[in-house]
This record gives structure tokens, sequence and C-alpha cells, in this order.
């Protein structure tokens, strides 16, 4: 019998069966070796980014100048905080950091998590202690000016003074004009003394502030003299009626010394200053009597940065709060704030082979701090001082427009003129930035390091942000004008300087002007707004400002357009009034519908109101809109505000008519020409009609 030799179906499909089941598991084994070495590259670099952070956490020494600071800088957290997404090569992370006390230290862990092909969340932790260390630069300004670098600390060239006046030696005490004394023993330091008689303290030194010879003997060069900044500290007697002058101390940080006084004149002409010490209870008034006040000086050394603030002999509570800023400007950055103390910094780089700026790691410049030139004296001619308005208000909320709001610095005595707020222009906020004048910067340590710096500071570097992203936009402008006959600027609420003019060229009509615009990041979005603003007032524009909210990317934002109106004079309207009632009135806003139109003032009894437009040309009208909001009365009684004797027309003397038309809550206006314009409000139950004229 023949036997056929081969494979049957059976065994066929039997060796196929173990074939596939050998193949998928070939499969399986390489698919789980690509996901693993794809989790272990994401890994790696989650590992990466948290070492990268505690680097940047570790290189503190640019942003703090003492230990407050340094623990400000790392706020203790409850359990992980301060989220940061980062889009990584591997996968899109996510970047926490919890900050916990150990003894003296901080201790920080920073957690980086990210989320696999597989939909399942990985993280790794690392772990560090920070403790502070002085940011001081390593040297001071040594005795041997030939072999020692001059380099400066945080603290400046200035010591805390030590001993006293002795008989016989001279003091200096008409320079400074502030009952402080200035003496010279001739070894080439300079001391600032509390009095000229003998056992009076010497309570700051410059060392090296005068110019010795071989042999060690004064030259004829006039010494350099201490860094003063000046203010005054207003109290306002509305809220803070017990609260004494004496009770109030102005400090200054690291090696400083400031004196406070107030001067007085008589019928001759002649001017006292007297010193104020802990038994002060009065000092000098304004005219109404709604602020006591009297002058501060802080003598420091070159070189310094910190912090000049005030304290309370009863300690500052929740209620106490110091107001800072100009309550009279358009521009955000330069609003009112609320706190404690001023910061004085300035903010330098270094720069590459290129002359670029170098950055970290996640593309951010790295910043040094720079302190005060040697001898400068704050503030400069035609500056405003550097003052101080106590008050006292309910514990909760530290936004700096309660300062304007409560009427703390728009009392009436700060108006100049018919303006509120007027006393306090040009006020420097809680920062105050040395880059804004290259005569402002300590040179010796810009030229020992070789830093550069912008006439700007991007930011607070007492609060430094986590991302920096850019806006773009165009501004065109269209005139038969050559560039040169305006200046037109950009700015961010930030600061007026972070927007740059990247690029300018000719467009049908005009020109078109590129800027770009560094907004800041502290960890939830950028919110602020741009603006556009032609300084010689030679256009016009569809818009002023634009405003944003949680900016968290670059990205270019709407052009501005801009017709030149090639006018010369130009003026503003400006709406006053009291405000009266058959009703008693509980709360009350009163603002431009467009914010960058203008800008109201409400006294705080809400007894009067002025409003004041942006400046326009002569031949053209204002047309506007103004809100009442936030209008209720003290009672249950339901409210409405009547234009108190007119009757859809008003009638300014000597001007052209103007309609207003009454909404529930605003005022709008068709065509008001320039000048000024009362209009008294009255506030009525709403079932009631308002009066007609």
């Amino acid at each position: 019998m023949t036997r056929n030799k081969g494979f049957g179906l059976i065994e066929v499909l039997i060796a196929l069966a173990i074939l596939a089941v050998g193949l998928l598991a070939v499969a399986v084994f390489q698919s789980s070796v690509v996901e693993d070495s794809n989790d272990n590259k994401a890994r790696a670099e989650a590992i990466a980014l948290a070492q990268q952070r505690l680097e940047e956490m570790r290189n503190y020494t640019g942003d703090v100048t003492d230990i407050d600071e340094f623990q400000d800088l790392y706020a203790l957290t409850l359990g992980f905080a301060n989220q940061t997404s980062i889009k990584g090569t591997n996968a899109q992370f996510s970047r926490q950091e919890q900050i916990t006390q150990v003894a003296d230290t901080r201790q920080i862990s920073v957690m980086v998590s990210w989320v696999s092909a597989e939909n399942e969340t990985h993280e790794v932790q690392l772990q560090t202690e920070l403790g502070f260390k002085s940011p001081s630069i390593t040297g001071l300004l040594g005795m041997d000016l030939d072999d020692d670098p001059l380099v400066r600390s945080a603290t400046g060239r200035a010591v805390l003074g030590a001993g006293q006046v002795k008989a016989g030696e001279i003091i200096d005490t008409d320079t400074n004009g502030d009952l402080t004394g200035l003496l010279d023993r001739g070894d080439g330091d300079l001391r600032l003394t509390n009095g000229d008689e003998a056992g009076d303290d010497v309570v700051l030194t410059l060392e090296d502030a005068c110019e010795l010879d071989d042999n060690n003997q004064r030259t004829g060069v006039p010494c350099t003299g201490f860094v003063e900044i000046s203010g005054r500290v207003y109290i306002d007697t509305a809220t803070q009626s017990s609260l004494k002058p004496g009770q109030v101390y102005i400090k200054a940080s690291d090696a400083a010394y400031c004196q406070r006084y107030y001067t007085i004149t008589d019928d001759e002409g002649n001017t006292t200053p007297i010193q104020i010490d802990e038994s002060t209870t009065t000092t000098l008034l304004t005219q109404s009597g709604d602020y006591h006040y009297y002058d501060y000086t802080c003598y420091l050394g070159g070189g310094w940065h910190g912090n000049i603030g005030v304290m309370l002999a009863t300690g500052i509570t929740q209620r106490d709060k110091i107001c800072q800023g100009d309550p009279t400007t358009l521009d955000e950055f330069a609003d009112p704030r609320i706190a404690a103390r001023r910061v004085y910094r300035g903010m330098a780089y270094a720069t590459d082979k290129n002359g670029d700026p170098i950055e970290d790691l996640s593309k951010k410049i790295i910043y040094y701090s720079v302190g005060v030139s040697d001898a400068l004296k704050l503030p400069v001619e035609g500056q405003a001082s550097h003052d101080f308005v106590i008050s006292d208000m309910s514990p909760g909320s530290n936004e700096g427009d309660l300062c304007i709001t409560e009427g703390i610095m728009v009392r009436a005595d700060s108006y100049i003129g018919d303006q509120p707020g007027m006393l306090f222009e040009g006020v420097p906020t809680d920062f105050f930035c040395l880059n804004t004048d290259a005569g402002y910067i300590d040179v010796t340590k810009m030229d020992t390091f070789g830093y550069s710096m912008d006439p700007y500071c991007p930011f607070d570097p007492s609060d430094p942000p986590s991302k920096r992203h850019e806006l773009t936009f165009a501004a065109n402008l269209y005139t038969t004008l050559p560039l040169s006959r305006f200046k037109p600027e950009a700015n961010t609420s930030d600061g007026a300087g972070n927007c740059q003019l990247v690029d300018s060229s000719t467009i049908l009509g005009g020109h078109r002007l590129t800027y770009s615009c560094d907004v800041y990041d502290w960890g939830n979005g950028w919110d602020g707004y741009i603006e556009f603003d032609d300084t010689a007032s030679v256009f016009t524009c569809d818009r002023y400002r634009q405003t944003f909210t949680g900016v968290s990317a670059d990205d270019q934002i709407d052009n501005f357009t801009c017709l030149a109106t090639d006018y010369a004079v130009y003026g503003d309207v400006i709406l006053t009034g009291d405000i009266t009632g058959d009703i008693e009135i509980g709360s009350l806003d009163i603002m431009f519908k467009d914010t960058s139109a203008g800008t109201c003032y409400l006294s705080q009894d809400y007894s009067t109101y002025t409003c004041r437009t942006r400046s326009f040309d002569l031949i053209s009208t204002w047309k506007g809109e103004v809100e009442i909001d936030s209008l209720t009365t003290k009672g249950d009684d339901k409210i409405k505000m009547c234009v108190a004797g007119m009757n859809g027309v008003v009638a300014a003397a000597d001007k052209a008519e103007a309609q207003v038309s009454k909404g529930d809550t605003n005022l709008v206006f068709d065509a008001l020409m320039s000048g000024s314009y009362t209009l008294n409000l009255h506030a009525i139950d709403e079932r009631n009609d308002c009066p007609v004229s």
C-alpha cells in the first residue's frame, strides 16, 4: 500500500495557531519595550526639570537681601503648590513645589508629574534644604584702594557708626539741615552724627569717603557724601486720630540711619528744624487738618539696595494701611498700593560674547540686583518726594484702589486747583526702580562685573514671576507728518518700559510701528493692559488700551489704528458737582464707562465728585458716558440718581449746549466742548420723580 507524505489539514492549523501565539507574544514584548523606553525618557526629563528648578531656587542671592525677603521668596505652602505647566520633549509635564520649615531652613520638595500614553499618571520628586546666606558680594571696599577690588555689598559702603562726638570736634550741622551732623576726622572716613554736642552718637560711617595722600593726610578733594532718600509721612487724621507722630518710625534695611523732623518758619522767614522723638504728639497740619505730617531723610552708603518702610510703636495691625503711589495717574503701574515698605533696587544682567543677555534653561534673563550710586539724593529736583500716607481701614483687602475710594489720598487738603490727590502726584509706588536713570545706579559694581542694564525694570525683583510671555502688535499711524514730529509710546500695566519698538516701516498713507511687549506670569496667567499713546497728541486712535486676562503664552494681539488730527491746541472736559439726597447714600461709585476716557474722584462722604476726560483737540467735542454704580442706601429703600436742576439740556456758561440723557444709572453726553461743567446730583427714592428746573 502506498503512503502519502506531508501534513494534514489539522496539523497545519495547529502549527499556525502555535505560530500566531508566538508572534503575538513577540509583538506584546516589543510594544512593552517601546512603552518602557518612552516612560524612561519621560522620567529622565522629569528628573532634569525637577533638578533645574532646585538649582534655580538655590540661586536666590540676586533676589533677596535679608532673611525676611528670603522667607517671603520661599513662602511656606500647604502641600504641593505653585503649579507650572511645561511642554517637554517626551510629555506634557506639571511641576509643583512643597515648602516646609525645618529648624532654620526651608525644606523644598519639587514634584514633576506627567500622563503616559496609557493614560497613567507618573511622578518624580526631588528634595533639598535651603538656608539663608547673605547675598552680599564677597568683600567690602578695602582700605588699600590699589590692592583691594572696588566691589560693594548689599549694605553699601556705609557701616553702622560707633563711638561718640568728642569734646572740641567740629561738626557740620548746616549741610543736612535736619539736626544731623557730618564729622570729618581726617582719617578718610565720613561720619554722620545725631547732634553736634560732645557725647552725641556717631550713627553711621561712610568708609573711605575722603581721599588721603601718601602720608595718610586729607587732600583737598571733597569727600563723597552719604546717599540721601527723603520724603514725608502723612497721617490721615480722619481715620488715625489717636496715632501720634512720635509713634511712627521710618526704618531702612541694613546699614542706615533715618532722621525724623519737621521745620517751622517764623514771621521773618527764618526756618528751624525740630527733631521728632517718641514723645512728639503733634507736628504740622495741612490747611484743613486732614493730615499730620513730618519729613524724613534716610542716610545710606553707595551700593546699598533694600527697603525703607514704616514701623509703628504700637505695632502694625490688620487695620493699619499705608498708602503709596500716585492717585492722579491714568497708568495702572503707578496707581496707589498698600504696603508697609518701599523697595529700592536696580536690575542688571550679564551678556554673552554677542552682547545678548544670558538666560537660564527656561529662557528667562538672569538678573542681578544693583544698588544706588555714591552720594545720590532722591528725589532729584522736579520729582515727587517718597511719601507714605498712614490710615486705618477695615481688615481684609489690601487693594491699592482703597487709598482713593476710602478717601485716604484724596481729602480736601490733597486738592491742588480743582483736582483731588494732586498733593501726592508722582509719589512712587512700593517699588522704586533704579534703572530709570543711569545716574542712580552703582557704576562700580556694573563695571566690576561687566553688567549691562535696560532703562527700566521689567518687574519688581522682590516678587519675581515664574514666566515671561511676549505680546506683539503694530500701530498703524495715518499721517503725512514725519516720524520725528511725534513720540508714540507703548507700555503695559506692569511698567513703562516693557514694550519695545522692534520695527518701523512706511505704509500707504502713513507709518507702521511694530512693538514687542513683555508680560509676566506669576503662575495663573497675566492680567493687565497694553496701552498705546501718542505723547505729542497728534493722533486719535481706535483704541488706547487692550485689556487681557489669563495670558499664558506668546501671542499676536490686535493692532492700533490711529488718524492724525494735526491740531495744535487741546483741552478736556471737567464735570464737577455736589451730591445730595432725600435719603442717605450707603455706597456709590462714579466712573467713565470707557475707563481710558478719563478718571473720576469721589469725596469720602460722597458729597462731591469730579470727572476729567483725556485731552482732545479744541475743534472737536467730547462724547461719552459716566456710570453711576453701586448706588445703595443705608436702609432698605430703593434709590435712583437725578441730575439736579436739569431738564435734558446742560447749559454751561459761554459754552455750546450739549444734550445729556439720564439712564437708570448712567449719564450719556452727546457733545461737550472743552471746559468745566457743574452738574449736581440728587438721590431720591426710586418711586418718586426727579425734580425739574
